[in-house]
């Protein structure tokens, strides 16, 4: 998924942990 504004790695970090999670 490619997103329009860049974010920072901790931030994907993130998104992923909680996707792995649910």
């Amino acid at each position: 998924m490619q997103l329009c504004f860049p974010i920072s790695p901790s931030l994907v970090h993130q998104l992923i942990d909680q996707q792995l999670g649910h």
